[in-house]
């Protein structure tokens, strides 16, 4: 018999083995195990919904990147791929701004891995066997505490889960139609994570290795495959290509110093082992020991086939991660969702098995158990240990977003523009929760860390043109200093400087104004919680005159492009008043000349800004107006100013403190030389 006539003959046979296969997938209808399993992926998705949803009462941070970065649509973005975005931005098109669609969406791709990995497990187990090799998924804490969060690794792992089970039916029915469905999830794999171009070299190593899985060269299947992968990939690629690789360098985050490389070698290891030893824990009851011994009959190639497929495609990614961890020091992710689906299926398909009810009923109780307590985890971490230890700010899912929205609004209305805010800028944490929580149907842009690089559609042009809003706080909260890199200093990106040098326009004087009162918000239970400071300057929109806006009782500084910027100490106190100009007369922002009042709150606290430099008179004078209305100030004047309040000339080497900084009362004057 020569190798053609080997192959045909081959070929016959695994046409009958498939034959067989299909008959027995027709048959598993009256399989009772199909209800419960049914039941318990039901349970798992809205009891673990549920939970995130009431111990969680703000979006974290990975979900709310997702959800606010798809506002504009582009085939890439700054640190990942586009497809969860693009899920996400459906998602917010109809349930924003709320919470629980984002963690359903995490425990519906939970679920499907689940799925596939009992799905696989049926065709060489009992079938409460292959029960228990998905229940025990219940064990690892990336499906259950580590899930309620969608992030871009969830969606990653449900395609990695269906493009094993695919290319396992493809290799075994040698159907065309599965490996369509392979090449079109590690497309959508690719576009999810970038972690998925590991299981694509496992896939094309097993192909070569395994003299079963080689006979899928002979045909055009593969090939067929990895192009409609590659036909997916494509426009991402050259998103990618055109924007210089940015989002490949911050995916995979590089850490250069050698010890730093074993310590993220050792993080990786210690966070897989907790992961995978509770699976194995949970299966001793049904586990007799493990065997290595070789297949004797038809079925037990099949069985071995199956084992040994499942070892590649389930190891070599975990390996390949921990050697970008070791060589170069970098970490692709929460990807222990991504590796381990299959866990429990290769430990039982490696083992002599102890099949009896007892066993399986063990099993099925104590992964429940092993829920039930990660459930109890949840609760604790989210409610008391945040108020326990009262943290100097809050994390994540503590974060009132809400409330800080709303101020934002209102802050916004107040200013008596017709357009809706377009755009907030801030820190990810500031932007993102007030881009979200701003209301249903018009949200503004997130503007992260005033970078256009980390906001797709959004420029320092169009926050001009368009007006907007810019967030930051005195003290960074533990969110914010995960953000500092060494290209990004957020402390020195919202100086006074800094500000007023790229938004202050010439031909719109006053168009950025500071609020002197931060945001106050109040965060977690606990009184002895200081409130969170958070700062505002408003951009007004192009084209916009002072005579337009009616603003509320919003006390401001108005900064404009021509004036000078001089230090000054910190931590003095200081107050506006009055609009110092450079006429004889005190006008006020709306053009109205009215007489000085006495000032009721302080608005600039010099602690934070840079103060300015004046002439002083003589006898300084006391009065100060009500800054119920925003002025500008002229910081650099031509000529002595006159006050209307004190008309009296003064020498030029006389300091004056200006009445907008006059004190308040009880409180000593800040005296400021030129």
């Amino acid at each position: 018999m020569n190798w053609n006539q080997e192959q045909q003959a081959d070929r016959i046979t695994k046409a009958a083995h498939a034959l067989e296969k299909q008959t027995r997938f027709e048959q598993a209808g009256g399989d009772p195990t199909i209800n419960f399993f049914g039941a318990f992926l039901v349970g798992h998705v809205l009891i673990w919904t549920f939970l995130a949803a009431m111990t969680q009462p703000n979006l974290p941070s990975e979900t709310l990147s997702l959800l606010t970065a798809g506002q504009s649509p582009a085939w890439g973005y700054f640190d990942q791929p586009p497809l969860a975005v693009w899920l996400m931005s459906f998602i917010s098109a109809i349930f924003a701004p709320a919470a629980w669609p984002a963690y359903f969406l995490a425990q519906v791709c939970i679920a499907t891995c689940m799925w596939a990995a009992w799905k696989i497990g049926k065709d060489f187990l009992q079938p409460w066997t292959a029960i228990c090799g998905a229940v025990v998924l219940e064990g690892c804490y990336f499906f259950t505490i580590g899930s309620t969060a969608f992030t871009s690794a969830h969606l990653a792992g449900c395609f990695w889960a269906l493009a094993i089970l695919a290319l396992y039916h493809g290799f075994q029915l040698e159907q065309r139609r599965y490996w369509v469905i392979v090449g079109v999830c590690l497309g959508l794999g690719m576009l999810s994570h970038y972690s998925t171009a590991l299981l694509f070299v496992s896939m094309l190593a097993f192909s070569f290795l395994n003299r079963q899985a080689r006979s899928c060269w002979d045909t055009s299947w593969p090939f067929l495959a990895g192009s409609i992968a590659a036909a997916i990939m494509l426009p991402h690629f050259w998103w990618a290509w055109s924007h210089d690789f940015t989002t490949f360098s911050t995916s995979m985050q590089g850490i250069w110093s050698v010890s730093s490389h074993g310590e993220e070698s050792l993080k990786f290891v210690v966070s897989q082992l907790f992961a995978v030893v509770p699976v194995l824990l949970l299966l001793i009851p049904i586990i007799s020991y493990f065997r290595l011994d070789e297949p004797t009959t038809s079925e037990d190639e099949e069985k071995d086939f199956v084992r040994q497929y499942l070892v590649v495609v389930t190891a070599l990614p975990a390996a390949l991660m921990l050697a970008f961890a070791l060589l170069g020091g970098v970490h692709l992710g929460s990807t222990g969702l991504t590796l381990w689906t299959f866990v429990g299926v290769v430990l039982l398909l490696w083992s002599d098995l102890d099949e009896n009810r007892i066993a399986w009923r063990k099993v099925i109780l104590h992964s429940g158990a092993i829920g039930g307590a990660f459930a109890a985890l949840l609760v604790v971490m989210n409610f008391m240990i945040p108020y326990a230890m009262n943290p100097k700010g809050p994390d994540d899912i503590h974060f009132p977003g809400k409330e800080l929205a709303h101020e934002v609004q209102r802050i916004w209305k107040a200013q008596g523009h017709e357009q809706e805010l377009a755009i907030v800028a801030g820190p990810n944490q500031l932007a993102q929760n007030t881009s979200w929580y701003y209301g249903k149907w018009s949200r503004p842009m997130a503007y992260n860390n005033l970078d256009k690089d980390q906001s797709v559609g959004v420029t320092d042009e169009k926050l001009r043109e368009k007006g907007g809003i810019i967030l930051w706080t005195e003290e960074l909260t533990p969110e914010q200093e995960n953000e500092l890199t060494a290209e990004t200093e957020l402390v020195g990106l919202y100086s006074f400087e800094n500000l007023a040098g790229r938004f202050s326009l010439e031909e719109q004087p006053g168009n950025l104004q500071i609020l002197a009162e931060p945001i106050a918000l109040k965060w977690g239970k606990s009184t002895k919680n200081e409130p969170l400071l958070v700062r505002v300057a408003i951009i007004h929109p192009w084209g916009t005159t002072h005579s337009e806006i009616i603003p509320e009782q919003l006390p401001v500084i108005e900064v404009n492009p021509e004036d000078e910027i001089l230090p000054l100490q910190f931590g003095q106190p200081a107050q506006i008043g009055i609009s110092l100009r450079s006429d004889t007369q005190n006008t006020n922002t709306y053009g109205q000349n009215q007489p000085p009042q006495q000032s009721q709150q302080p608005i600039l606290n010099a602690a934070q800004f840079e103060s300015l430099i004046l002439p002083k008179p003589a006898t300084p004078a006391p009065a100060t107006r009500n800054v119920s209305q925003p002025f500008p100030i002229q910081r650099t004047v031509s000529s002595p100013p006159t006050l209307q309040s004190q008309p009296a000339p003064f020498e030029e080497e006389d300091e004056v403190v200006p009445s907008f900084l006059a004190p308040a009362a009880g409180v000593q004057p800040v005296n400021f030389s030129r």
